[in-house]
């Protein structure tokens, strides 16, 4: 009894050292919490926060260390960010988590972070892992591949896990598409509805790759000034729509508030849009 007791005050303790580190240095960090529109390459996913390089912010996960990923989970849980707990304990338990989390796809509960992913390549991608030395074919192909793919079959999905050489057109289809991430260019005053963005691709830092093979921590790179963007086109979007609805109840005067505290201009032809609308009703 003294034991059991021993070992549970022991991962308490370990716990909660992690939940300070991680506390202490949120401070510091200037990326913004995601949202549910936050692309994955944009989001920090409760992952520790290190520091800056590069322009970048770092964010570390871990793999191979249990009271790491159960505060991890615990938070994520606590917080309702139910995908983040599942992909953890899904690499936490190795081989039976795959299947488990294999199960759920296809009962038509797919992770939100593969939305968009055929379901013959979610599949692929869980069928290599069964592959003998899978982890080490895993980080020699990231190393071959310096960019993250898009796979739309079950070859695809299979193969992005495995060392694929050859050109880009090659990879392309063997691996699938290279990712990329649209970034809102939001300047500090514009017009309503007037909206553009910058298309970045994704690229995988190589020594994060031989950071992630031989310690099992995961390293993720966002660039602050993006998130922000994001951020910030998300607020104003969500300002955008109350400010049509007062337009079209016509209370300019609350529109036009909205829209100064927002960094956003209503122009005429809008005004006009929405005098004609409340005419027509």
């Amino acid at each position: 009894m003294q034991t059991r007791v021993a070992k549970l005050l022991t991962l308490t303790t370990l716990v909660a050292i992690v939940l300070m580190i991680q506390d202490w240095r949120e401070k510091n960090r200037e990326t913004p919490e995601k949202t549910a529109k936050t692309p994955t390459s944009l989001d920090p996913r409760g992952r520790l926060f290190l520091g800056k390089q590069g322009g970048k912010e770092l964010f570390i996960r871990t793999a191979k260390y249990p009271f790491f990923n159960l505060t991890t989970t615990g938070k994520s849980i606590v917080t309702g960010d139910w995908e983040e707990a599942r992909s953890i304990l899904t690499e936490q338990f190795g081989t039976i988590g795959i299947a488990l989390d294999t199960a759920l796809i296809l009962t038509e509960r797919p992770n939100k972070f593969e939305q968009y992913t055929p379901l013959s390549a979610q599949l692929g991608k869980r069928a290599v892992t069964f592959v003998p030395g899978f982890r080490i074919f895993n980080d020699v192909g990231r190393l071959l591949d310096d960019k993250p793919r898009q796979p739309s079959n079950f070859i695809q999905g299979a193969l992005g896990s495995l060392p694929v050489w050859g050109s880009e057109t090659t990879k392309s289809k063997l691996r699938g598409e290279a990712r990329s991430v649209d970034i809102p260019v939001e300047p500090s005053v514009r017009s309503i509805a007037k909206k553009s963005t910058t298309t970045k691709e994704l690229v995988i830092n190589k020594s994060d790759v031989t950071l992630s093979a031989l310690t099992g921590l995961y390293i993720t790179r966002i660039d602050p000034n993006d998130a922000k963007q994001q951020a910030l086109r998300e607020r104003r979007n969500s300002a955008e729509a109350k400010i049509r609805a007062y337009l079209l109840d016509g209370e300019e005067s609350k529109a036009r508030a909205l829209a100064e505290s927002e960094g956003l201009i209503i122009t005429k032809g809008v005004y006009g849009y929405y005098q004609r609308k409340r005419k027509n009703k």
